[in-house]
């Protein structure tokens, strides 16, 4: 008889697998924000430096290849909720708030995870308080989310003239 995989062990794992891969993300974007080096050539030397590690690449590839092409749209959106000029956000703070806002729009990972993701990125990387903006900063972001995602109509209600 043969053991089944521990589907606990294997949902750990997918789990750790896609931290790291954000962590790497986070680490690119901070990369791409301090010396301005594309994503394309970032991307490939995380994938040549990480090559031995366990790590989702699909889902690294997404978060830096939407960064790259929607970043302009997610400082938008950040804007409103930060206590200070993007221009002076410290750059830590800055890439990790970038990353949970894909997260965020993308849809594919529940808001409560990618901002407790953040949150953890921010406590490890980044000032003590650090996690603190981080938290209030997406939060502010994901009610306002929520709020343009209901105001909304939709397709099957007829638009006003």
């Amino acid at each position: 008889m043969t053991a089944q995989p521990n589907r606990k062990k294997l949902a750990r794992q997918a789990m750790t697998e896609r931290a790291r891969a954000r962590r790497y993300a986070m680490q690119a974007v901070y990369q791409h924000l301090l010396v301005g080096d594309d994503f394309a050539s970032i991307a490939a030397q995380v994938k040549v430096r990480e090559a031995e590690r366990d790590y989702d690449g699909f889902f690294f590839s997404d978060i830096i290849e939407g960064i790259a092409e929607y970043g302009d749209n997610f400082d938008t959106q950040l804007t409103p909720f930060l206590n200070r000029p993007l221009a002076q956000l410290d750059i830590v703070e800055h890439a990790i708030l970038l990353v949970a806002a894909y997260e965020l729009n993308h849809g594919g990972t529940p808001p409560k995870v990618a901002i407790n993701e953040a949150i953890i990125l921010a406590k490890k990387f980044g000032g003590d308080d650090s996690y603190k903006f981080v938290n209030g900063v997406l939060d502010n972001l994901q009610q306002s989310l929520v709020n343009n995602a209901n105001a909304q109509p939709s397709p099957s209600q007829p638009h006003a003239s």
